[in-house]
């Protein structure tokens, strides 16, 4: 399952081609394995300072499959409709504990490698084996995760019933036959009659020496007679069916006397132990292959590339081997016991103990990447991985482990990781060693015959052992795809045999159907005088790099033509200001070719100012570690341009600038905007204060001569009413209730003026005592009118209190002014909104026709004639710029008959009073 990285890449970088996203769809649709996507609906921060029980709960109600391919859904029987949207918990509704366990190893380590129980959706049972990966943004929060997985329940049932056969073959088979005293059998049970090959009716009468094969006939002649004198005796023979194919038999024979002590016969109980023979047989031949294997053992340990370690059941060191020693810094003395801890990174200590100890209390092995530091300061990557030691009784007695040196490997170049077997004492520490690592390793002899191969080869073809050991290399089912790839093969091994290291990139294809490309190399081993004795064949799958540099080329394209697409001047600098990338607005604006940039400097390009201006803003950026922004001039064909500029550093993998990216636009003609837009406004500012100006002096001009007539009318009044013709009355009344309702609009202008010229600074005000003295103001109103005012707790603002009383006196006033046939009902009401006080007046009066609602707040505009309703059209007008002046806003909402309800807003200024 070595597509992960591949298929990670595709999804975070998008895929912006038909044959992109092709590829990525045959590649699901043709796998054998089960891929699929689980997404959260957010990202989700994963570390030791969450609650991650709490994080876990919204996982598994919130994390969904947001794609699968048809593998997935013929393990699980499911179409694609029922398989989306799916969550952990419908996994592992059967499971729930499990399930979280699981999810949280995954999340802890990034990636997850298990094999689990599932269910399927309908129900049935599944073994899988799994290999899943953490997906995270650019901020390094999780989004989701991806999956591979093939269901493994055939192997397990088979490996079910091994153990079953095992099981049954370990159990004895017994055969009992009673003999007389001359050695014929009298009676001969089933089981025995088997073993010999005779019914038991046909040994009757039977001499035992017909079941005794001649090679052994003087030994079991010699044991009958010891039987004869001990009465009892146990030896092992060969026996001799009747088919005349020899088997071997373990006999127990017990001599039976009569009551004067005369023999009367024997016992025999018999048991077939063939089977332990043909063993003893085997493990002679094994022990040859033992002493063979730890000879190759010695010749791997002496060159091994990886660090070697084994420790006792309790996991104090016993042994560490040279290149351990190198990778950590420490002596052999100083690793024994617990001294080995000391060379673990100290941010890795507790990851490395808690891994140790968990693969020991599952009784599996333990696999893990951590850091060494030497006692220098020196940091070493390794992957260490370790297996535990048993005895014949299945008893732990240590681990045996090796550490191998991924430095390399983190730094995106090609890591050799070598990893031997323990062959020092046994066969079984060799293969712990030899079949721990992922990587391809084997043995040749220098004709190229070969001589070992580790698991890892054989498994990617789906070949045993017997399939390549003593076979040509070449011949083996790793080469035979590419004649030619055989042939260059043969002369690498011919180089090899001469004392030469040969390394080259081949491809292969696997048993899966899959073209593999290996970094192939082969190793001469030498003996003390200079002689090739062996021939190290190691072999790396770097598919995932081939396919990642692929990946990586055609993103860099992309990112090309996106850039080159780009409205704005976009480039990229290394921290010494030499240009590593431009886009082809740059190339346009400066009139410069991209190949004629790179390398440079902004000296090389702009003059000297200017340069010096860029240089410094790119080292505020370096050194800041996070984004500026900056107005910059440069020159353009009709004169210097101003560019807002946006600089931001892009971080290496340590976290280092490592370089400095910039994205510019032209914002010369904005600029002109800006300084136009700002002298309208004080042009705008200058007009309103005038105007302002004008009607103050206006209205309080006029009411000197308006006062004047008004006097002279009422005077004309008193002394000539009554004494002219009616209609004289009659226009001099006209003629003074003009000249009052004149002097009230002046009033009512000259107050409007004065909201924003004289009034009061602001303050914090109390609303309660506000409206407590405007209802004190309007109790003749209410009481002629039987109003009821009812508020909700008023909160204190920032206001200038005069006018904020005038305001609710205004809007209180209109609402029992404008009333309906009911007496009138006035809510104020009062919530928070957007950080400010939403103040409502809601009154059940006569209502606003929709059309009107945009008049009512203009001066002098009114709806109802001074018969119907007395007033000038200011009040409305004037409680507008009130709340325009504390930074408020004023606004009604009416139905006719029903009512209105005025709202505005207010600065805070404390919280509601108890």
């Amino acid at each position: 399952m070595t597509v992960l990285p591949e298929l990670r890449d595709c999804e975070q970088h998008g895929l912006e081609s038909s044959s992109d996203r092709h590829r990525l769809e045959a590649f699901f649709s043709q796998s054998p394995d089960g891929f699929f996507f689980m997404m959260l609906d957010r990202p989700m921060h994963w570390d030791d300072s969450v609650d991650k029980e709490a994080a876990l709960d919204y996982v598994f109600d919130h994390q969904r499959v947001t794609r699968v391919n048809a593998a997935m859904l013929a393990q699980y029987n499911a179409s694609e409709a029922d398989f989306l949207g799916l969550t952990p918990k419908d996994f592992f509704a059967h499971d729930l504990e499990t399930g979280r366990q699981l999810w949280r190893e995954m999340f802890d380590r990034g990636r997850l490698r298990v094999e689990t129980l599932q269910r399927r959706l309908d129900g049935t049972s599944m073994w899988i084996e799994g290999d899943y990966s953490c997906l995270y943004d650019s901020e390094g929060n999780s989004i989701g995760h991806f999956g591979i997985q093939r269901d493994i329940s055939s192997r397990k049932q088979e490996e079910e019933e091994l153990r079953e056969m095992n099981a049954a073959l370990s159990h004895t088979v017994e055969g009992i036959s009673k003999l007389d005293a001359s050695g014929r059998y009298q009676r001969v049970d089933q089981a025995y009659a088997n073993t010999i090959g005779y019914r038991p009716e046909d040994t009757i009468g039977m001499e035992w020496q017909r079941t005794v094969h001649p090679d052994d006939l003087d030994k079991l002649t010699a044991a009958y007679q010891e039987m004869l004198s001990a009465g009892k005796v146990k030896v092992e023979a060969k026996g001799i069916r009747k088919d005349g194919s020899t088997f071997y038999k373990q006999l127990t024979m017990v001599a039976t006397y009569d009551k004067q002590q005369q023999l009367t016969g024997h016992y025999c109980f018999m048991k077939d132990i063939s089977e332990s023979a043909r063993i003893e047989a085997e493990r002679e031949e094994i022990a040859a292959a033992l002493r063979e294997s730890e000879e190759n053992f010695r010749i791997l340990a002496t060159h091994a590339p990886v660090g070697i370690f084994q420790t006792d059941p309790a996991g104090d060191c016993v042994f560490v081997n040279r290149k351990w020693m190198e990778l950590t810094g420490l002596s052999f003395a100083r690793a024994m016991g617990r001294g080995w801890t000391e060379a673990l990174y100290a941010e890795d200590r507790e990851r490395v103990f808690e891994e140790w100890y968990e693969a020991v209390r599952e009784d599996r092995a333990f696999f893990l990447e951590y850091r060494f530091e030497t006692p220098q300061g020196e940091v070493n990557w390794v992957v260490g991985s370790a297996v535990a030691i048993r005895n014949g009784d299945g008893v732990v007695t240590g681990y045996f482990g090796t550490v191998t040196d991924i430095n390399a490997a983190k730094q995106n170049e090609i890591a050799h990781r070598q990893v031997e077997e323990d062959l020092r004492r046994s066969e079984q520490k060799f293969r712990a060693i030899f079949n721990s690592t992922f990587q391809f390793i084997g043995l040749l002899t220098p004709e190229g015959i070969v001589v070992e191969v580790n698991q890892a080869a054989l498994r990617v073809v789906a070949a045993e052992r017997a399939d390549a050991i003593g076979k040509p290399f070449w011949e083996t089912p790793w080469w035979t795809h590419f004649p030619q790839l055989q042939e260059r093969l043969k002369q690498a091994i011919a180089d090899a045999a001469n004392g030469e290291s040969v390394r080259f990139e081949s491809e292969h294809i696997w048993a899966d159907g899959s073209t593999a490309f290996v970094d192939f190399s082969l190793k001469p081993v030498l003996d003390e005088v200079g002689n090739v004795v062996m021939l190290i064949p190691e072999g790396r799958d770097i598919s995932d790099r081939k396919q990642a540099l692929m990946a990586l080329q055609e993103s860099e394209e992309r990112l090309q033509a996106l850039i080159d697409n780009a409205g704005s001047v976009i480039y990229i600098k290394n921290p010494q200001g030499q240009y590593i990338l431009i886009n082809r607005q740059y190339e346009t604006l400066f009139h410069l070719e991209r190949e004629n940039v790179k390398g440079k400097t902004d000296r090389d390009i702009f003059p000297e100012y200017i340069a010096d201006a860029f240089r410094a803003n790119d080292l505020k950026v370096l050194a800041a570690g996070i984004p500026i922004e900056s107005e910059e001039i440069a020159p353009q064909d009709d004169g210097l341009h101003t560019f807002l500029t946006i600089k931001f550093p892009l971080l290496d993998a340590s976290g280092v600038p490592s370089a400095v990216c910039g994205i510019s636009t032209d914002i010369t003609e904005r600029k002109k905007a800006e300084v136009e837009l700002q002298q309208q406004k004080q042009d705008l500012a200058r007009s309103n204060d005038e105007l302002q100006q004008f009607a103050y002096v206006a209205s309080h001009d006029l009411q000197e001569p308006l006062r004047m007539v008004t006097s002279y009318l009422e005077l004309l009044e008193r002394r000539y009413k009554g004494q002219l013709d009616p209609k004289a009355d009659r226009f001099i009344a006209y003629a003074v209730d003009g000249a009052t309702r004149m002097q009230i609009l002046i009033n009512d202008l000259l107050g409007y003026s004065r909201v924003g010229s004289r009034g009061q600074s602001f303050g914090r005000v109390d609303c309660a005592a506000i409206l407590k003295n405007v209802l004190r103001n309007l109790q003749v109103a209410i009481s002629e009118n039987n109003a009821i005012v009812t508020h909700d707790p008023l909160p204190e603002v920032n206001a200038d209190a005069t006018q904020l009383t005038q305001l609710f006196q205004n809007l209180i006033g209109n609402a029992i002014k404008f009333r309906g046939e009911d007496p009138p009902r006035i809510q104020i009401g009062v919530n928070r909104s957007n950080g400010k006080w939403l103040f409502s007046v809601c009154d059940n009066g006569i209502g606003i026709e929709s059309q009107y609602i945009s008049r009512i707040f203009v001066i002098f505009q009114r709806l109802h004639s001074r018969a119907d309703y007395p007033g000038t059209g200011m009040g409305l007008a004037i409680c507008k710029k009130i709340v325009e002046r504390h930074g408020g806003k004023l606004w009604v909402e009416s139905l006719p008959g029903e009512g209105s309800t005025f709202y505005f807003t207010l600065s805070d200024a404390g919280a509601i009073p108890s």
